[in-house]
């Protein structure tokens, strides 16, 4: 890809998609890669006057990261770019990113087989959701149990709300 239609696409995947606005983009210099995670974190107790003071242990387990190549490839002929009336070229570009970010945002939230991500958010235990049968049966209670589910321990995270569009 030319360096200035790559930048482009660059541009257009993080305007159009979640995912390149909201995760953390590693380069790696390797296929795969191991980084820790943090599974548990210290404890606080409050002993009384010349108590002891309780300990705890902070626990790490390992990610795997996998590189995985992501493609789009459109075939167009010479004399369409060269005689169109609109950039052929921006349009298959737009159409180029578009593609890619849905893509991305659905290995995200819901996990693709084969793709980067087989299970998603959606598919992920620690992560809390609330199913409804239709948007119709949506009520405000499951919007609450929701809300009080995700009290998040992490000092600086934040919670974020993600809808499906058909809620819109």
């Amino acid at each position: 890809v030319p360096t200035p239609l790559a930048a482009t696409l660059i541009n257009l995947l993080e305007e159009v998609g979640v995912a390149r606005k909201v995760c953390k983009r590693i380069a790696m210099s390797a296929s795969t890669w191991s980084v820790p995670k943090l599974l548990t974190h210290a404890s606080v107790s409050y002993p009384g006057e010349a108590g002891a003071i309780a300990d705890s242990s902070v626990t790490f387990g390992q990610v795997q990261l996998v590189a995985t190549k992501v493609a789009s490839l459109v075939k167009m002929s010479t004399e369409i770019q060269e005689d169109s009336i609109i950039s052929m070229m921006d349009t298959v570009v737009q159409s180029m990113a578009y593609a890619t970010a849905t893509a991305e945002d659905q290995n995200l939230f819901n996990g693709v087989a084969g793709g980067i991500n087989a299970n998603g958010i959606a598919g992920d235990a620690a992560v809390v959701g609330e199913t409804v049968a239709s948007v119709a049966a949506l009520a405000l209670t499951d919007l609450t149990a929701l809300t009080v589910a995700t009290g998040n321990q992490i000092v600086g995270a934040r919670n974020e709300w993600y809808l499906n569009s058909t809620l819109y």
